[in-house]
């Protein structure tokens, strides 16, 4: 298992468990997630790593989308475990660091996951009055699986061609 997957899993495990009061909010959470998000993208800009236009245009699609969960969940009285943010701050501070496209690439490729966690994660603590962020959770999952593949695309043949 890489580090990309092992913090997936303590993501995925800390939506697990219990909030509790002092717990950031779900709109704080998804900020922490879009910022993470924002930062692969402007890291596929730079030079070192290739500079993928295409790439980076994808992400800034899928910003766009995640803006919208933002806004829709702003207000929403949930707290999300501080495990949970630990974890998307973890995959910040890590891709930050790394100069591994592949590494990139696994992280966009858990972005669906992320989504339908999230998307689980306020259903199970709304319930129905969770539904409208549901509906732009899955827009944002089904989306961030193409961003994915959009992406793996481009950086598979960057490699390929030996650039990388």
């Amino acid at each position: 298992m890489n580090g990309v997957e092992e913090i997936y899993t303590s993501f995925s495990r800390g939506m697990d468990l219990p909030p509790t009061p002092d717990d950031p909010t779900f709109a704080e959470v998804w900020e922490v997630h879009t910022g993470v998000l924002h930062m692969v993208g402007l890291r596929l800009l730079e030079a070192d790593l290739g500079q993928h236009l295409d790439a980076a245009n994808e992400v800034r699609l899928q910003l766009e989308r995640h803006h919208r969960v933002a806004n829709m969940a702003d207000g929403m009285p949930i707290t999300v475990p501080a495990a949970a943010v630990r974890g998307l701050r973890t995959f910040g501070n890590y891709l930050e660091n790394s100069n591994q496209l592949e590494e990139i690439r696994a992280y966009l490729s858990f972005n669906a996951g992320i989504a339908d966690i999230f998307s689980e994660y306020a259903v199970k603590h709304r319930g129905r009055a969770a539904l409208p962020v549901k509906y732009a959770l899955s827009v944002v999952a089904k989306s961030a699986a193409l961003m994915s593949d959009c992406v793996g695309h481009e950086l598979k043949i960057f490699t390929y061609r030996g650039i990388s």
